[in-house]
């Protein structure tokens, strides 16, 4: 996919979610459910679910794709690539930190739910130690 064919895909993914979210606040809004909105209403959560991470995988496609087409810092040295480093990890991280946040909300994990949650608990612990590492490679520089 090209950069503005992801940007396009991200778009009509965001208003899909978006109106998943009001459907299912409709649901959450009744008083009493009757089983088949219940159903609904957990399809309805599924789906938004997925366009969730639909969305966050697009724009880890679109990150790496812009960081293609830059120069890319194999290893920071210098404390400008340093803290350019940190601060795409903090991003990272945060992207990350959202998508536990997402699985971890969800009432009933299935099995390929909790791998991906485990993958994702692995991944953001690997980013925050690659931050930690270059913070303090960025505090030795500064006071020597």
């Amino acid at each position: 996919m090209t950069r503005d064919e992801i940007k396009a895909e991200i778009a009509r993914l965001k208003e899909e979610h978006a109106r998943l979210d009001a459907r299912v606040e409709s649901f959450e809004a009744q008083v009493w459910m009757s089983p088949e909105d219940q159903i609904a209403q957990k399809e309805c959560k599924k789906l938004k679910l997925k366009a969730k991470e639909r969305i966050a995988e697009l724009t880890d496609d679109l990150a790496r794709l812009d960081a293609s087409t830059q120069e890319k810092i194999a290893d920071p040295s210098t404390p400008d690539e340093l803290k350019a480093e940190i601060a795409r990890l903090k991003e990272e991280h945060a992207s990350y930190d959202a998508r536990v946040e997402s699985l971890e909300t969800l009432v009933w994990l299935s099995p390929e739910d909790e791998v991906i949650l485990r993958k994702y608990k692995k991944l953001k612990l690997k980013t925050k130690e690659r931050m930690v590492a270059l913070s303090d490679k960025l505090a030795a520089q500064e006071k020597a």
